[in-house]
């Protein structure tokens, strides 16, 4: 039997889980993928922290207050955006360029486009990009774990490393690194990115909560490992291929925390699949064939525009084909007007 689901426009709510709820988990695993960075490189990771964070919240409502709104201290999802950001940064980077972005991310990406639940791209993922682009030396500048790292000013030229898991298959070799050392992220690369156990464990606690798509998660993983297995970049065996490709750069990170955010992904159960596995494809694409070497947040921007279009292709498999659903039915209801539709 044919059935269609009527897209609506995010924020939304699925069963009992509000928007709120969805930040607050979030921001509930945020300080474990902050414990790996501040034991491996000091307090500078955490004066970052605080740095986004404070300019990402009061941008966020100050822009509330200059069109006229009210404060909404509930809307977690500026935190959520000011705690990622410094994750996809090596822990060397400056204080200035944190701030820049984080309000890059706000003024720029969020609120011209209406703010929550309107904002058609990740805004971490833009402000990453622009800081990759105008800042490219600073933001491949990685420092070797288990050294700390100064508070205040400019890490030492002594004090960095250049050579990360992803810039070695760049440059068609094979990483050095062991995989205790992936597991638990004591190798160079940006300071979130790196501990897979930690991000692993994240991702089981946000689905579990129902505060993650696990098609888009799993969407994105299984297409970047496909690729990555037809078409190898080392040449010491494919599986090598797929687990260095897999746990470098931000892809593992991107695929949890940033291609799931609600507003700029798609809201169909197939077009959720859809959507995954074309950010895996494109992240692959971008590592092939493009010059920077973390590949996702670019991927994801491309793959963002599509969402209304994967979200129609959804829909339309569910009006023109015969082809039962194997997703759960799921009640979608509007965050703000609290009406209902079903599936």
């Amino acid at each position: 039997m044919n059935r269609a689901v009527k897209i609506l426009k995010a924020p939304f709510l699925r069963n009992s889980v509000t928007v709120q709820s969805l930040m607050g988990d979030m921001l509930t695993v945020m300080p474990f993928i902050y414990t790996m960075p501040i034991f491996f490189y000091g307090f500078r990771v955490l004066k970052n922290l605080i740095i986004s964070l404070a300019v990402c919240y009061l941008l966020d409502q100050g822009c509330l207050y200059l069109k006229d709104k009210k404060f909404n201290w509930g809307d977690l999802s500026s935190l959520v955006t000011g705690a990622i950001l410094p994750l996809l940064m090596p822990a060397s980077v400056e204080w200035y360029i944190v701030a820049l972005c984080a309000a890059f991310a706000i003024l720029v990406v969020k609120h011209p486009f209406g703010g929550l639940g309107n904002t058609p791209f990740n805004c971490a993922a833009a402000a990453y990009c622009l800081a990759a682009i105008s800042w490219t030396d600073k933001l491949s500048a990685y420092t070797k774990p288990m050294q700390w790292l100064p508070i205040f000013g400019a890490v030492g030229e002594d004090m960095r490393i250049y050579e990360t898991t992803a810039q070695s298959l760049k440059n068609g070799g094979r990483p050095l690194a062991d995989i205790f050392d992936v597991l638990t992220g004591n190798i160079p690369g940006a300071m979130g990115t790196t501990c897979v156990f930690i991000i692993v464990a994240a991702a089981a606690y946000l689905i579990f909560r129902r505060s993650i798509s696990i098609g888009i998660t799993l969407g994105t993983i299984l297409s970047a490992g496909i690729f990555a297995l037809i078409f190898p970049r080392i040449s010491t065996g494919i599986l090598d291929s797929v687990w260095f490709e897999l746990t470098s750069g931000s892809l593992l990170f991107g695929a949890v925390f940033m291609a799931t955010e609600p507003s700029s992904s798609p809201k169909h159960p197939y077009a959720k699949w859809i959507y995954g596995a074309l950010i895996g494809i494109a992240t692959m694409l971008f590592r092939h064939f493009g010059k920077m070497e973390m590949a996702f947040p670019f991927a994801l921007l491309i793959v963002n525009s599509l969402t209304p279009f994967l979200d129609k292709i959804g829909t339309g498999i569910d009006r023109y084909t015969d082809i039962p659903s194997i997703f759960p039915s799921i009640k979608l209801k509007k965050a703000e007007k609290g009406g209902t539709e079903n599936e």
